[in-house]
């Protein structure tokens, strides 16, 4: 994907990026994740994954 490419290139810049995004190939490109999920009680739970 193009797209990648160009965040990719971003990053490399030092530049902070955010990206909301269902595609796993977009979020397999990323070097690191805030994953937010949604408890069943209604509270979110965050986590970061640096890869």
């Amino acid at each position: 994907m193009k797209e990648i490419n160009i965040l990719i290139d971003l990053l490399k810049t030092g530049r902070m990026i955010g990206v909301i995004s269902h595609v796993s190939e977009l979020k397999a490109a990323m070097p690191s994740i805030l994953h937010v999920e949604k408890s069943k009680e209604g509270y979110s739970k965050t986590s970061i994954i640096v890869k």
